[in-house]
């Protein structure tokens, strides 16, 4: 069901592909809630009535992105491969890219560049809190 990703934003990130968190989550939400809204729609809307084979790919697709992302935030703000937050962080990046496609209906009037903005700007001013405490 799943395939890898060639080049997600996650990997450009752990590779040093942009320049500071802004530009990372701006790629990585700007990609699912526009290449890949369907998809995210489609899947949340019939995971229930998937193979289990199907759920756990799905599901390990999931923990890939979330590992990938939380990789990024312990080098971003130069946390230790034992603090927690950076899986708590990572966790709250990828919830936004399921729930502003499902929440269309509620954000229709507010322009997708307001809400990536608005969504970017908060992840990013927790990213560099975290880097902040480890200086």
């Amino acid at each position: 069901m799943f395939r890898p990703e060639q080049g997600s934003s996650a990997d450009r990130a752990l590779a040093g592909g942009y320049d500071g968190p802004e530009a990372f989550l701006d790629d990585l939400f700007g990609h699912a809630w526009t290449d890949n809204r369907r998809a995210i729609l489609l899947v949340y809307s019939v995971f229930g009535e998937l193979s289990r084979e199907d759920r756990r790919a799905v599901l390990r697709h999931d923990a890939a992105l979330v590992g990938r992302i939380e990789r990024y935030i312990r080098t971003e703000a130069g946390l230790p491969d034992d603090d927690p937050r950076a899986a708590v962080v990572a966790n709250l990046v990828v919830f936004p890219n399921a729930f502003v496609p499902f929440r269309d209906w509620y954000t229709r009037d507010v322009s997708d560049e307001v809400i990536r903005r608005t969504v970017v700007d908060g992840v990013a001013a927790i990213i560099r809190g975290l880097a902040d405490e480890q200086r």
